[in-house]
């Protein structure tokens, strides 16, 4: 299944001897895009921040939002504002919430959300707002199709990859859509306004 970042945000995760908080963040590892830790927060300790290993959650059939791990927490390794240091492969999953992505022609618009597979915890989309092509319309871009592109010391951007499959059944907007835009730019990539699963993607794919 597919989770949103504000979808994690709604779990509480207990561990042997209590609550061990909701979940407030994440990691992922930039070069598989894979998600090793989720941070849980305390509500009564705020400045308690652990680190889960989310493959290890055990989801409660009673109540959908609670999970389970089988360790106390004594055992669950402090997130102290070093987890970014300790792999310096490891980023922030809520820092990526409003990066700017931008294609090979111009900016396409910022990230909005994650979505997430819950059983590979692997990130399988970002939730992008198109403002800058289409006014209210959201697309899933593939971390597959993204380059990183920094600019004099500023924070890092997405790139579109240039040489996406284009399907020329896809480029029509939805019926339901009224307001102005260009249409063919939104093609390449999966409009989450339209009904289909994320499995009809086009695949990306290299000009050259």
């Amino acid at each position: 299944m597919l989770r949103s970042l504000s979808d994690l945000r709604q779990f509480t995760i207990s561990a042997t001897d209590g609550i061990l908080g909701s979940v407030r963040d994440g990691y992922f590892d930039e070069r598989s895009w894979t998600v090793p830790y989720v941070v849980a927060q305390s509500p009564g300790l705020p400045f308690r921040r652990k680190l889960v290993a989310p493959a290890i959650l055990q989801s409660s059939e009673s109540n959908p939002v609670l999970h389970r791990i089988g360790l106390a927490t004594k055992e669950i390794p402090d997130d102290t504002g070093a987890g970014e240091t300790r792999d310096s492969h490891l980023r922030s999953l809520s820092a990526l919430i409003g990066y700017t992505v931008e294609s090979e022609d111009g900016e396409i618009g910022h990230v909005d959300d994650l979505l997430i597979d819950d059983r590979t915890w692997a990130i399988r989309y970002l939730v992008v707002n198109a403002e800058k092509w289409c006014p209210d319309r959201r697309v899933w871009v593939s971390p597959q199709w993204l380059i990183p592109v920094t600019r004099d010391g500023s924070d890092t951007l997405f790139s579109i990859v240039v040489g996406l499959d284009h399907d020329p059944a896809r480029s029509a907007p939805p019926a339901r859509h009224t307001i102005p835009c260009r249409p063919g730019r939104i093609e390449p990539l999966f409009d989450s306004t339209r009904p289909g699963p994320p499995g009809a993607m086009p695949s990306p794919s290299r000009s050259g």
